[in-house]
């Protein structure tokens, strides 16, 4: 496991490259590529330390099926899509055939979106874990 400054060592070593790529691409182009793909690459790698933060351990990429890392837009999306697949697959099958149609499914998820935990529905531990680095704001969920 590594300490918080070990893992300070490495993030710092992550984004040296990477502002050492995009300063290398914008000299060699002429554009701004902090508006394209490697503001993207940014994120990602942010992501990967906001994890690394989290579990003390080094990941490289975002390929782990233990831990989701999103940002607040990704984590509204995810949790809205889990209360609409909650709703079709629970809550829908409950309701009888014939009362369906004055059931409002929209009103329902809106207020299973409004009163519940985002972290306990997209997390196996029911928590949601935040880190701020740089301005952004990650959440981690375990799987």
């Amino acid at each position: 496991m590594l300490s918080n400054e070990q893992v300070i060592s490495v993030a710092t070593d992550i984004l040296y490259l990477d502002d050492f790529l995009l300063a290398t691409l914008e000299s060699a182009t002429g554009t701004d590529w902090l508006d394209g793909f490697a503001k993207d690459l940014y994120e990602d790698d942010l992501k990967s330390i906001a994890l690394m933060l989290h579990t003390g351990e080094v990941y490289e990429d975002l390929s782990t099926d233990d831990y989701k890392v999103l940002t607040d837009d990704e984590a509204e999306d995810t949790f809205k899509q889990y209360a609409q697949n909650y709703y079709e697959d629970i809550i829908e099958q409950e309701i009888p055939v014939y009362l369906r149609r004055y059931f409002d499914e929209d009103a329902w998820i809106s207020d299973y979106i409004n009163e519940a935990d985002r972290g306990e529905a997209l997390s196996s531990n029911g928590n949601e874990y935040e880190y701020q680095l740089l301005g952004q704001t990650f959440y981690i969920y375990e799987e």
